[in-house]
């Protein structure tokens, strides 16, 4: 590796936007932590953080022109692995009420796998498609999450706008799947292509 491609990688490392992405992703281990320590307060207080750095890694890789391709995987991965991390400590903590809704949430992780794996076979890679209704659907899924660590009641009515939205989003990065020759993963949507953080 030359001088050149590695102060290019220092500078997509060093970059605000990857740092939120970074916190994400220590957030990780820390979540766990406090699950398997019945600290649900805590990790209802590190999901709000983790859903702010989230917003934010956007938010100033847009402002400040700090878009790189480490980043974008960087953001994927971070959000990946931190909302498979808060649904499996949700579940842990409230499976009952996750057991009352079993068949949904099959069809919904089984739409989301479909969206995995079709992107897999057809370009050789998982496409982490930057869509809006992604961005949205992962906010609402946490507006859902998060209350009950703070001992609010599980919401329906939320749930039920929660699991819609995201089958939704899903749908939509499918569709886009089957009908694009090439991955553009910051499409943004099927109506309208922009760049999402």
């Amino acid at each position: 590796m030359n001088n050149k491609s590695i102060d290019q990688y220092k500078t997509g490392w060093k970059t605000i936007p990857n740092l939120f992405s970074a916190v994400r992703i220590l957030i990780i281990p820390i979540l766990w932590g406090y699950a398997f320590q019945g600290r649900e307060f805590a990790i209802g207080v590190l999901l709000v953080i983790a859903g702010l750095s989230d917003s934010l890694d956007g938010y100033f890789a847009r402002k400040l022109r700090q878009k790189t391709a480490l980043g974008s995987k960087l953001d994927s991965y971070a959000d990946f692995f931190l909302y498979l991390s808060a649904l499996l400590i949700f579940a842990y903590f409230f499976s009952a009420f996750l057991k009352l809704h079993i068949w949904l949430l099959a069809v919904t992780l089984a739409l989301a796998a479909a969206s995995l794996l079709l992107g897999y076979a057809k370009f050789r890679r998982f496409a982490n498609l930057h869509l809006y209704s992604s961005k949205i659907a992962a906010w609402i899924v946490m507006v859902f999450l998060i209350p009950p660590f703070f001992s609010f009641e599980i919401s329906l009515s939320v749930f039920y706008f929660a699991v819609g939205v995201y089958i939704l989003s899903t749908i939509e990065s499918i569709w886009i799947l089957l009908t694009r020759s090439t991955v553009d993963e910051n499409i943004g949507s099927i109506l309208f292509k922009n760049n999402v953080g």
